[in-house]
């Protein structure tokens, strides 16, 4: 039994790593393709980046492992707060039944784990991880040694704060990711000399962070394109994507021919458009009820960089937090229907259940199936103004899609825009005209594409599944994950 390299580039279009693997701009990454190949993996459009990364490692759909977003609607009440992982997620992380197993792990940065102490091995959590928080280390003398590869944190866990307090100094930025990104490889390198380990697994989250908020200066076809600054400065997504190359072919080199080497990228980049924004006030216009004219002021007033910053402050202060959130809490409660956060390419609806909500008002059966009817009709009729083509690309049911103990925990329904061009007025019959603002912040958003590099090539047919990954490095250790939703790839093993 040989040990397994598993390495996770977060919110990098494979798109680009395909041409720039053929252009021989990224050599590392081409090289493990020749000598094994490479699999696009299935990510349905629903899902957001919070989505992916926890059926990776623990094997299973997002309905039985029940982490969506960053916020979700606790069960059983009307309140969105930040999903807490411990207790929260449903299914634990194939790392820890290979610990159980008696195999020793090294993971570092996986997007959104649960800390898991006492595990055979180390863990680190939030490092330097895309929109990370506060560190945790297992055993926790490592935090010693990552404060000696990498002092400080210029981001402080947080690539929107640079730009916030460093208005335009996207180079600066590109420059942090870059040492960040070599500090993760330094440390990696290390654990790769300890040949003790069976299992070692990162992610590396620089493409998702510049991918959010640089992508205007990288894509021509972007509606805020800066061609000035890219001749200047050269392309800072490429740049990226480079460096990961780069940690790709330090990391191959650091291993013996024995280990296993895997790479998952995904899911990719596209320019940023939504409706989201708009959604809640599309939904009450629907039911007749009146748009709050304080919020309406509140947007026209307060720039959004501004009330970006508020909107984190009510998350993380439970004062500032009960008092914007006990009246919506009471809004959403007289409510057929309302809005849950979620990433920009989608909206998602919640309907207000009997039987399954506190105060549910639409009664499951016929009124249930009647009323998405009447809503999926009356939001595919939302048209752009100046084009009169739809907004909407597709409406998907939650239940058409998954199955799973937590289906009921998630939206009933989600809202996928069509981004192919920036809309700037919708309009429908019922809802009249309304603006849309530009995403500012994340001029960047989310696509579907992920792709599965491997060291050994998969056969002609062969789907590779998001659920796939987990059981698959963990037969190649020797242990089964039993609560797995997805397949062991057989010819890899």
């Amino acid at each position: 039994m040989g040990r397994v390299l598993f390495l996770g580039f977060d919110g990098v279009e494979p798109d680009l790593l395909s041409r720039w693997m053929k252009s021989g701009e990224l050599p590392n990454l081409a090289s493990l393709v020749a000598r094994g190949g490479e699999q696009p993996v299935v990510v349905h459009r629903t899902l957001g980046d919070g989505a992916i990364w926890p059926s990776i490692y623990t094997g299973t759909g997002v309905a039985n492992h029940g982490r969506l977003f960053r916020l979700f609607m606790e069960p059983g009440s009307y309140e969105i707060t930040k999903f807490k992982y411990k207790g929260k997620l449903r299914r634990q992380p194939f790392w820890q039944t290979l610990s159980d197993d008696g195999r020793k792990v090294a993971v570092v940065d996986m997007v959104r784990a649960p800390f898991t102490p006492n595990i055979k091995g180390i863990q680190v959590n939030e490092w330097l991880e895309h929109d990370g928080g506060d560190c945790e280390c297992w055993p926790p003398e490592t935090a010693a040694e990552l404060q000696r590869i990498y002092p400080g944190n210029p981001l402080q866990g947080n690539s929107s704060k640079w730009l916030q307090r460093n208005q335009g100094d996207y180079v600066g930025l590109r420059d942090h990711l870059l040492d960040q990104l070599r500090a993760k490889t330094a440390f990696l390198k290390k654990l790769t000399e300890d040949d003790s380990y069976d299992l070692i697994t990162t992610v590396f989250g620089e493409g998702h962070d510049f991918g959010h908020l640089g992508w205007h200066l990288h894509d021509p076809s972007h509606y805020d394109y800066d061609a000035e600054w890219v001749q200047k400065h050269g392309d800072p997504v490429k740049t990226i994507y480079q460096a990961c190359d780069d940690a790709i072919g330090e990391l191959l080199n650091a291993v013996d021919d024995q280990t296993r080497v895997f790479v998952f990228a995904g899911i990719g980049m596209e320019p940023n458009w939504t409706g989201n924004l708009i959604l809640d006030d599309v939904l009450c216009k629907l039911e007749h009820r009146p748009v709050s004219r304080l919020r309406s002021l509140y947007r026209a007033l307060i720039p959004r960089s501004l009330r970006h910053q508020v909107r984190r402050l009510s998350f993380e202060s439970p004062a500032v937090g009960e008092l914007k959130n006990s009246s919506k809490r009471n809004e959403r409660a007289a409510r057929n229907c309302f809005v849950i956060p979620h990433n920009d390419h989608a909206g998602t609806i919640r309907l207000n259940i009997a039987g399954r909500d506190p105060q549910g008002k639409l009664q499951p059966g016929k009124e249930v199936e009647e009323y998405l009817e009447w809503l999926t009709g009356e939001l595919s009729a939302l048209v752009d103004v100046d084009t009169g083509k739809p907004v909407v690309k597709k409406i998907y049911r939650s239940a058409d899609l998954w199955a799973g103990e937590h289906l009921d925990d998630l939206p009933d329904l989600f809202v996928v825009w069509d981004r192919a061009v920036p809309f700037h007025r919708v309009y429908s019959e019922k809802v009249g005209e309304m603006t849309v603002e530009p995403p500012r912040l994340r001029p960047g958003d989310h696509t579907n594409h992920a792709a599965f590099y491997t060291d050994r090539e998969l056969p002609e047919g062969v789907t590779v599944e998001l659920e796939d990954i987990a059981p698959t490095l963990a037969a190649m250790l020797e242990t089964k994950l039993d609560q797995a939703d997805g397949k062991v790839l057989e010819s890899l093993i």
